[in-house]
């Protein structure tokens, strides 16, 4: 198979930077702001400056799929900023395009550019991963509320305990992401770092100083954020790690959906085979061999969901070697890997709260007859009469095939009034350390 070039792009994939449009018109911002920021300094005249802050508007409000179409595996920084030049320049009269074209280099470097272009990513990306998880955390305290009077029994992994509510189980979940929630909109609210001013490998003079402070407040104003210009302009072209940190929250945010979608497929196993203690909505019923099975499809997608984030924060970290001395990185997966995931995330997260935890329906009856026929509840009673005589409950139980109940009012322990009390009480004695007596 042949590689094929255009524009000095060498095509080896279909991924274009067109289809990346918060990083076109990240670039766009900050070449605007740069523009708008030299013209108020009385660096640039109007002449030249509104002809290409014109252009930079035209090409935001416009479909960028189709303007760039260089592959992003060209690489993230000469290639790209080159693509998005020409597309400006294509958008200027033909008797401003000499002026334009000269001021349009000089105004910043590609390195400031990208680096801040980057910045403004990450923040875009946190805001729509926020408001995914803002909903689905919403959604799991309606079913926790829903479900707050179910009891259903308590696990330890898949061994018995004592009883739970499946309302406190939401409700775990919920509190997960609340904190997780928290961490998201901790990272958003920091100010967006601003390189502009900075030349190719950080070093700036005090000139370039006031013009990244005027620039910063310009781009501050077209993304009514704030910004702050970098404290080390070096430092910020090299590491770059905040996309990486940022990447870090959402990776933990998929980890923590996971751990729902794992639980919701495991409790609605069955139909008579497993767990079924809940019933998810029929979004994929029955199949040609298992009439009845209702298939957890939109719980199994977020297994592929987590997989492609994990792989992404893999190929993140390890593009952000991808440079040395002062050129910092040059790769464009770290940007990619960045808003695939936090796309894919809220996606993923938006639908299966949508589409499977609103419709779950709790299956009293099951999760009762579970509950009752537990050998845990042995731990109920166990400090009144001794490990012995639980051992003994226990045994029975298991040999009559009956309740833990049943078998303590066959062996006479305790008062038949006394034992009813404890078990409708669900127990006023503090639980053993372990959930279920030794065999011997």
């Amino acid at each position: 198979m042949k590689s094929t070039a255009t524009n000095n792009v060498f095509n080896v994939g279909s991924l274009k930077y067109g289809d990346y449009a918060d990083v076109i018109k990240a670039f766009l911002w900050v070449k605007k702001a740069a523009l708008k920021a030299r013209l108020e300094m009385g660096k640039i005249n109007e002449e030249q400056a509104l002809p290409l802050i014109k252009a930079c508007d035209r090409l935001m409000s416009s479909s960028v799929k189709d303007l760039f179409t260089g592959c992003i595996y060209g690489g993230s920084k000469d290639v790209l900023n080159a693509e998005i030049d020409s597309a400006i320049l294509r958008e200027i009269p033909k008797e401003n395009l000499d002026m334009c074209r000269k001021e349009l280099h000089l105004s910043l470097s590609v390195n400031a550019c990208t680096a801040t272009a980057s910045e403004i990513v990450r923040h875009l990306g946190l805001k729509k991963l926020i408001l995914a998880s803002e909903h689905f955390t919403e959604v799991l305290l309606q079913k926790a509320k829903a479900f707050q009077n179910v009891e259903k029994l308590g696990r330890l992994g898949l061994r018995d305990y004592l009883p739970t509510s499946l309302g406190d189980q939401f409700l775990g979940y919920a509190s997960g992401m609340q904190r997780l929630l928290e961490r998201l909109k901790e990272d958003y609210s920091r100010p967006i770092v601003s390189l502009i001013g900075s030349d190719e490998i950080g070093t700036t003079n005090n000139s370039n100083r006031v013009y990244a402070s005027h620039a910063a407040q310009k781009l501050s104003l077209l993304l009514q954020w704030p910004v702050q210009v970098a404290e080390n302009f070096n430092d910020r072209l090299i590491a770059n790690d905040s996309l990486m940190l940022s990447h870090a929250i959402a990776q933990a945010v998929s980890v923590q959906v996971w751990r729902v979608a794992h639980d919701i497929r495991l409790m609605c196993s069955g139909p008579r085979g497993g767990l079924q203690e809940i019933t998810v909505p029929a979004v994929a019923p029955g199949s040609s061999i298992m009439p009845g099975k209702l298939n957890p499809v939109i719980a199994e997608m977020v297994f592929t969901t987590v997989d492609q984030v994990d792989a992404n924060h893999t190929g993140l970290v390890m593009a952000m070697k991808s440079g040395w001395l002062e050129g910092g990185n040059s790769s464009f997966v770290p940007l990619r890997s960045f808003i695939n995931s936090t796309d894919l995330l809220a996606r993923t997260m938006i639908s299966f709260a949508d589409l499977c935890i609103q419709g779950i329906t709790a299956n009293e009856k099951r999760c009762s007859d579970l509950v009752n026929r537990s050998l845990a509840l042995v731990l109920l009673v166990k400090n009144k009469i001794g490990e012995q005589k639980a051992k003994e409950v226990v045994k029975l139980a298991i040999e009559r095939d009956c309740t833990v109940k049943e078998a303590y009012l066959a062996l006479h322990v305790l008062p038949e009034t006394e034992i009813s009390k404890i078990f409708s009480a669900g127990g006023n004695e503090p639980a053993s350390s372990e959930p279920f007596p030794e065999k011997k």
